[in-house]
């Protein structure tokens, strides 16, 4: 199954741990992670989709700092758009 490698990528284990940790990812990291493994079309799918099932929100980088200074329990709606995919 294609999610199983791409949330076994050493490249991504970091942020998918603070991500699920948190309940939140900030665009600007996904989109850099996603830019920097290379990921295909179906990988950067599989890669949202593992990301909703971990009921993890994408929130804008101002959105994920204000967050952590206020709740980092409580993330932001946003969706997979906002990494421009």
């Amino acid at each position: 199954m294609v999610t199983d490698t791409v949330i076994e990528m050493d490249e991504m284990q970091a942020l998918l741990a603070g991500a699920r940790e948190r309940g939140f990812v900030s665009a600007a990291s996904l989109r850099a992670a996603i830019e920097e493994t290379e990921l295909s079309g179906e990988q950067a799918r599989d890669l949202f989709s593992h990301l909703e099932e971990h009921a993890v929100e994408i929130v804008d980088s101002d959105d994920a700092n204000a967050e952590l200074q206020a709740s980092p329990q409580a993330p932001a709606a946003s969706t997979a758009t906002a990494c421009g995919l």
